[in-house]
């Protein structure tokens, strides 16, 4: 009896896990056809250190094309320092055609402020406009290059594209609040720009990222013109 209860045990979790791969699968699927993108079977896997929680871990989910650039999406989990908690979040990623070492990170400002306190954080780079200032925390390694790429109109574009994504969340402390966990966050580091949203693989976040592919065409192309003579 004991035999058959463990056999039956077993039997419902390969059957849960089984469940959970098909669910997963599915939803890479639909967001691969909703981007126009294809679903890489083996993707790459990387291992690093996140800027602020703790570490993470990211596998190349699927590739395409956006404007003419090579687009990548990475499936990330963020591990907390402590490791009893972790994040979940969807990459849209293009490689820059060129290195360096600058970092650069944009993120909604009052959840930067509260991430910072993790420790570990870049510098804070004041943009000196008080409208992008209020929604957006921009570090950096790099503050002077960080100034010259954040020019009033690439502001203007990530201002627009938060509108897009609030919507019409109510112009209050709670609403900014609520506001700030539907945005996700740009980053540019060495030889790749990314917009990473929280959240798994879904239609939703497919036009989440549609919505954030252009502006990120956009800033990639900031990049590589300040930096490629």
């Amino acid at each position: 009896m004991e035999a058959f209860i463990f056999i039956v045990g077993i039997a419902a979790i390969a059957g849960g896990w089984y469940w959970l791969w098909r669910s997963n699968n599915q939803a890479q699927q639909r967001m691969a056809s909703a981007l126009g993108f294809e679903v890489v079977a083996q993707g790459a896997e990387e291992r690093r250190p996140d800027p602020v929680l703790g570490r993470q871990y990211q596998r190349l989910i699927m590739i395409g094309n956006i404007e003419g650039r090579r687009a990548e999406v990475w499936s990330r989990i963020v591990y907390y320092r402590n490791r009893k908690r972790q994040a979940l979040a969807t990459v849209l990623a293009m490689p820059l055609g060129l290195s360096g070492e600058l970092r650069l990170r944009i993120q909604p400002a009052r959840l930067g402020q509260m991430l910072a306190f993790f420790g570990n954080d870049q510098p804070y780079i004041p943009t000196g406009d008080a409208e992008f200032d209020r929604v957006f925390r921009v570090t950096s390694t790099d503050a002077e290059t960080a100034a010259r790429l954040l020019t009033p109109e690439l502001r203007s574009e990530l201002l627009a594209f938060q509108r897009q994504i609030t919507g019409d969340m109510p112009d209050s402390a709670a609403g900014r609040v609520a506001g700030e966990f539907l945005m996700g966050a740009f980053e540019l580091e060495p030889g790749r720009i990314s917009y990473a949203v929280p959240g798994t693989a879904s239609e939703r976040v497919a036009g989440h990222l549609k919505l954030a592919a252009p502006l990120l065409v956009t800033f990639a192309t900031h990049v590589e013109a300040l930096f490629i003579v």
